[in-house]
């Protein structure tokens, strides 16, 4: 009888632990099967350096397996006159919305999202358009009313698809205020973490105003401008914690980080989730909105020279990185920079006339090869 109990619970051990192998070889090819998965199309961005883009490279580009297109909603184009004196803040503006409309309508046809960098300070408030409206109330209110027009035009139920029905209705939800604010050459008259701070502040109250859906993404942070007077990004997101109520007046951080070798971007976005951590914002969302390198010879005068051969293998190696580390750096999206390279030559920044995927005449590049591996897109 106790041999035949012994025997019972023996069969039992067994048992259970068959059942259990065959649970855990299950959970196994799931996980495995989740993660072989292709992400979701809107993890990959891509920058376009035309001013209003040929449909023919948005269709390419949706084949190519790009989500999202990033490009600058001017506000000095959009408002090129000083609104009418009025005793009613946000009345008396007259904005231009035609080169944005005709952006979006191109954009969202070809099945892609748009993805705005709000940038531009009008002529009639400071001569360089790289300094912020933020030195009066008036400039700020200014500020405050051409973003609210902005989300009433293009956010959820936006004036624009009104006006356009036979447009698909995909609001733009991803908003950038501002570029490289952290450097010296793009932040006039000098990088303030706390005049950008409240940049954002008015550009979320203004936005979310309107659509609470929209998010409101920090301009990118150049990793390591260099410029005099400059901030390394880690050093800039660490003195925009110090300004009250900072954390609860964005949606994500945005970051580029630049570098000659994968060690260097990987680098950038560890001391930026660093500051996170120590902010006790670990959770908060990323994108990285401008990555690249150019095919120019490693031999011309620049550190993100590396020859046709050295930017294929570094875009594959950077997104293999990307992908993995996806989850732990909360990582959202990656725009690489950029599509095709520009007809002319771009007078502060020595790589971005071969820094394209295609050629100036479409003609794709080794990069463009390892992209496609990526994203599973064709082309």
């Amino acid at each position: 009888m106790s041999s035949t109990r012994v025997r019972s619970s023996r069969f039992g051990r067994l048992e259970v632990a068959v059942v259990l192998g065959v649970v855990l070889a299950l959970a196994c090819v799931l996980c495995a099967s989740a993660s072989a998965r292709p992400l979701p199309r809107q993890f990959f961005g891509m920058h376009k350096f035309d001013e209003i883009p040929a449909a023919t490279d948005l269709s390419r580009m949706h084949d190519a397996g790009v989500g999202v297109v990033r490009f600058q909603l001017t506000w000095r184009q959009v408002e090129p006159n000083a609104p009418d004196d009025t005793p009613v803040i946000g009345t008396g503006h007259t904005y231009d919305w035609s080169a944005p409309d005709e952006i979006v309508r191109r954009v969202v046809s070809a099945g892609l999202r748009a993805h705005f960098v709000v940038y531009g300070t009008p002529a009639w408030i400071n001569r360089d358009q790289r300094a912020p409206a933020i030195a009066t109330q008036a400039d700020r209110d200014n500020w405050a009313a051409f973003l609210t027009a902005a989300a009433q035009r293009y956010g959820t139920g936006g004036d624009f698809f009104v006006e356009n029905p036979e447009v698909p209705n995909k609001s733009v939800r991803d908003w950038q205020i501002w570029n490289e604010e952290n450097s010296s050459v793009r932040y006039l008259p000098k990088v303030d973490p706390a005049g950008y701070a409240q940049l954002v502040r008015i550009a979320s109250g203004a936005l979310n105003g309107v659509d609470p859906g929209i998010r409101v993404i920090l301009g990118g942070m150049f990793g390591t401008p260099g410029t005099p007077g400059s901030m390394a990004a880690w050093d800039y997101l660490q003195a925009l914690y110090k300004t009250p109520n900072f954390a609860s007046s964005y949606d994500m951080v945005a970051v580029h980080p630049y570098s000659p070798d994968l060690y260097g971007v990987r680098y950038q976005i560890q001391k930026i989730r660093r500051v996170l951590r120590k902010n006790n914002d670990a959770g908060r969302k990323m994108q990285i909105t401008e990555v690249g390198w150019s095919s120019a010879s490693p031999r011309a005068d620049g550190h993100l020279f590396v020859g046709q051969r050295g930017q294929a293998r570094l875009l594959r190696q950077s997104f293999k990185m990307f992908m993995k580390k996806r989850h732990r750096w909360h990582l959202r999206r990656v725009i690489w920079f950029s599509w095709r390279d520009p007809d002319a030559v771009v007078s502060d920044c020595t790589f971005c006339a071969r820094s394209g995927l295609l050629r100036n005449g479409g003609k794709p590049k080794r990069a463009f090869r390892q992209y496609l591996k990526v994203t599973g897109g064709s082309g």
